[in-house]
């Protein structure tokens, strides 16, 4: 018998996520162990791989290792079953969700020094969020916390981290973009100077493998990184934090589509850390986790009263009401105004030209887009439901059709950009990063929100409009402006009482009853390059034949160039095998396979 590991070869396939048996050369054996990267023959070449099993077996017919890449591990046991989870939860490859794990460059135990400092032990006193902190440095609560503040507050940062960091427990603070990830570092190093590391697409490759390697072996170090580094290892994890978590910018769109809260969730189960929400409002998802709440100290209004403008009033006034005109021809110089359009995502809305009512499916209710089909059922949608009028208008646009319009109603010198001079900036969602506070916040269509067609629409509504008065300086006047001809909607009545937990209660009650997640699964698959006619109808056997599953499959439907279908099921954990074996099936007839696990968009 002789030394030997299980290696996980670095490719992209499903076929070698079991990995094959290598021996260790007598040089290596005393330093390799589990998690490390090695180089290993594969075929006619060599390849890195990942090793998930150590022990001993007969030298004959195994190949050695060739060498070994660092010094470090880049997993341990707790992590190696959170890869194999998503692997499976996310149907990739496991060597794709290893490599994950692993930094830029080859991790080396040499580091530059830290400087130490201090923690006051005054951090825990009687903040709400103290005893969530506390929980984080003993290891002692297995329920998430959600703490409902503005994640640009300091008043969370001590109290929430400071007792794990002070016991020497790691902490991991994940954010949507690189800027936040920018800003809030900024704001954690404020408070644990020295003890606080960010790592995003900013940062070069030499950075972040430093930033890595000292998370990964000094405890009582936190990192503030995007997505990205959700499954970095810890050294003594004792806390986990996702920030804003119904953002979309925690959900991977490029295969594997992995989010960050299932991510984090899985990684406090397994590791035993303590995982928080941070933000002004969770998603429907953390909610079902029956998370702890804590407010902040002072249990304050989240966001400032708002205004709904409703657009059946008056007449025509194409794209803006005249009371919302009224409200930018107020806005002077200082921090002025946004105006919010959506671009992509969100098709506009379309409202009766004779009562001008809002077109809704008479189906399903979802709101109607230009076509005579719900883009959410497939049903007709035919007359309008109120007056039988057949001329349907557009009530939302683009930002360059509302920038032109502003233009041409205020002048081209007060309407702009989100950075520019202008006093009234136009812009998307995106362009709310980094952005300034603004005196007024104008949304032009909010029903293209409320009604989209798709089943998490109003939660996503909600946030988004949160988003949006998050960015609102205090001032008298100062206010969100919501365009809408559904004034009395229950996501409306959730925005003006300033609170979001009851709303998104009924909401959570409202899917439960559907099946719809967080109670039940979905599962998109898309498949593209295939030949038509036979071929075709080929792949909708295959996909047919995950209804022995006990899952519902929908579809095909066209999509671009290729199919998409929808599966759909209380348990996905089987489909999701035989999945594994029909995509491998299909790349190897040349197709492009795309699966997305928890879908955003249907």
């Amino acid at each position: 018998m002789t030394s030997a590991v299980r290696v996980v070869p670095a490719v992209a396939a499903f076929d070698v996520d079991q990995g094959f048996w290598y021996s260790v050369p007598a040089h290596l054996s005393p330093r390799i162990d589990l998690g490390f990267k090695v180089r290993v023959p594969l075929g006619g070449s060599h390849v890195h791989g990942y090793v998930v099993e150590c022990g001993d077996r007969s030298p004959q017919k195994l190949k050695p290792v060739s060498s070994l890449s660092g010094d470090l591990p880049v997993f341990d046991g707790p992590l190696l079953a959170v890869c194999r989870w998503a692997a499976h939860h996310y149907v990739a490859p496991l060597s794709t969700i290893l490599a994950k794990t692993a930094p830029p460059n080859a991790p080396r135990t040499a580091l530059p020094g830290r400087e130490d400092s201090t923690l006051s032990p005054s951090f825990g006193g009687e903040h709400p969020a103290a005893r969530l902190g506390a929980d984080a440095a003993t290891g002692r609560r297995r329920r998430p916390g959600c703490l409902l503040i503005h994640p640009s507050d300091p008043e969370w940062v001590g109290p929430l981290l400071g007792p794990a960091l002070g016991a020497g427990r790691s902490v991991m603070v994940v954010v949507p973009t690189a800027l936040e990830e920018e800003r809030t570092t900024h704001l954690l190093q404020e408070t644990f100077p020295g003890r606080v590391s960010g790592a995003s697409n900013r940062h070069s490759d030499r950075h972040k493998t430093v930033v890595w390697a000292q998370l990964a072996t000094r405890g009582g170090m936190a990192l503030v990184g995007t997505p990205g580094v959700a499954l970095w290892p810890m050294a003594d994890p004792g806390l986990v934090v996702v920030v804003e978590d119904g953002r979309r910018a925690h959900k991977s769109r490029r295969a594997p589509t992995l989010g960050t809260r299932r991510i984090l969730r899985e990684r406090s189960i397994r590791e035993g850390a303590v995982l928080a929400s941070v933000g002004p409002m969770p998603s429907v998802d953390v909610l079902a986790l029956g998370p702890d709440f804590f407010f902040s100290r002072r249990r304050r209004r989240l966001w400032p009263h708002i205004e709904v403008v409703d657009r059946r009033e008056g007449g025509d006034h194409g794209l803006f009401h005249p009371r919302t005109l009224a409200a930018l021809r107020g806005v002077t110089s200082g921090s002025g105004a946004f105006v919010f359009a959506h671009r992509r995502g969100f098709a506009p809305a379309m409202r009766c030209g004779a009562c001008r009512t809002l077109r809704r499916c008479r189906s399903c209710g979802g709101r109607a887009e230009k076509g005579p089909a719900c883009q959410r059922c497939g049903r007709e949608l035919g007359v309008c439901r109120k007056c039988g009028g057949e001329y349907f208008e557009p009530l939302g646009a683009g930002v360059e059709r509302v920038r032109g319009e502003l233009r041409r109603r205020l002048g081209n010198s007060r309407v702009g950009m989100v950075g520019e001079a202008a006093p009234i900036a136009v812009g998307t969602e995106a362009s709310l990063v980094g952005a300034q506070k603004f005196q007024l916040v104008v949304v032009v269509d909010a029903d293209g929100l409320l009604h989209a067609p798709h089943y998490r629409a109003e939660e996503e509504a909600l946030r988004v409009m949160v988003r949006l008065a998050g960015h609102l300086s205090g001032g008298s006047g100062h206010r969100l402006m919501l365009q809408t001809s559904s004034p009395g909607h229950r996501v409306l009545s959730a925005l003006r009482k300033g609170e979001s937990v009851g709303f998104l209660q009924e909401e959570l009650d409202r899917r439960v009853e559907a099946g719809f997640p967080p109670q039940g699964q979905l599962m998109a698959v898309e498949a593209r390059g295939g030949a038509p006619g036979s071929a075709s109808d080929r792949l909708a056997i295959e996909m047919n034949g995950l209804s022995d599953r006990g899952v519902s499959v929908h579809g095909p439907a066209e999509f671009g160039s290729g199919l998409r279908w929808l599966v759909e099921g209380g348990d996905l954990w089987e489909a999701k095998k035989e999945m594994r074996v029909v995509a491998s099936r299909w790349r190897k007839r040349g197709l492009t396979v795309r699966i997305d696990a928890d879908p955003l968009d249907l």
